[in-house]
């Protein structure tokens, strides 16, 4: 499963008419760490941004949702 997982993403990232990526499923079914998996495997820098954990992250993406902007210095 892991690996076929990972494996769509891959095929998901290198697709050339790639749509935004949503993960959806039920509670505790790794739904996170097959991100931050793909994240580290596939990507040079990646952020993760818990809602949860940190509910005054929201007040980031409130008003203006220009990803750009938020991530201009990293």
């Amino acid at each position: 499963m892991k690996r076929d997982e990972l494996s769509h993403l891959s095929k998901w990232k290198e697709s050339a008419d790639r749509k935004p990526l949503i993960i959806r499923g039920g509670r505790q079914t790794g739904k996170t760490w097959l991100m931050r998996e793909f994240g580290r495997t596939s990507y040079q820098k990646i952020a993760y941004v818990n809602f949860e954990s940190n509910p005054s992250l929201k007040n980031l993406f409130a008003e203006n949702f220009d990803i750009r902007r938020k991530f201009r210095s990293c």
